[in-house]
């Protein structure tokens, strides 16, 4: 399956007129061993009883009896190889993968562009690669060695500036597809990743975000 972009997904997704978000993922597809919630808000009655497991309870953004709007899986794959990482996604019924690596290579056996991309369509899953919500190189220290803070203020300046398209087409993307966005890092807080999420929830508080550990 060749490589896109979420503008080809949302072209496509109009030519085919599918309107309907994607049906909420009853608690048996989800073996709790690799799902837990983020902490960004409470579940859903109703929802997920898989997300009882491993729940951090923070402040909730959205009411317990707001609808959710869609959802976003957050995924790094240190520590899988690709076969668990398409596993995973599989059991979750994900449907696109968002990289949002800057560059899409690695020394690590499939996880570059090509590869992941033939692993993921032999499951039945879209790969598209998102650059413009990549870290730059130079940014990276703060969230490996640091606190992460300088890291965070950086990558919020550059999605309010000119990555602002890519977030957007990637919240309009969680409302109608199953997505999960891929970076590096295992803990969603050591990677910038955890930026594009809580700025997509700032966009749409309905979205419901889950770790896929």
């Amino acid at each position: 399956m060749p490589s896109t972009t979420l503008t080809d997904v949302a072209i496509a997704r109009g030519q085919n007129q599918r309107t309907a978000p994607a049906a909420p993922v009853a608690s048996a597809e989800l073996p709790s061993s690799f799902l837990a919630c983020s902490g960004r808000r409470a579940p859903p009655t109703g929802l997920d009883s898989a997300c009882d497991v491993g729940f951090l309870p923070s402040p909730p953004l959205v009411g317990h009896d707001a609808v959710v709007t869609g959802r976003i899986y957050s995924v790094g794959y240190e520590g899988m190889t690709v076969e668990s990482l398409v596993d995973r996604l599989a059991g979750a019924k994900v449907t696109t993968l968002v990289d949002v690596r800057l560059n899409p290579i690695s020394r690590k056996p499939g996880f570059s562009r090509r590869r992941l991309t033939e692993a993921l369509g032999d499951a039945g899953i879209g790969y598209v690669h998102e650059k413009e919500l990549g870290n730059p190189a130079d940014n990276r220290d703060s969230f490996r060695e640091g606190d992460g803070k300088a890291g965070r203020r950086r990558m919020r300046k550059l999605l309010s500036n000119g990555s602002g398209p890519a977030l957007d087409r990637l919240v309009d993307l969680a409302r109608d597809e199953r997505i999960a966005v891929l970076c590096v890092e295992r803990e969603q807080d050591r990677c910038h990743r955890e930026v594009i999420i809580d700025m997509a929830l700032e966009k749409n508080p309905a979205i419901e975000v889950l770790q896929i550990l």
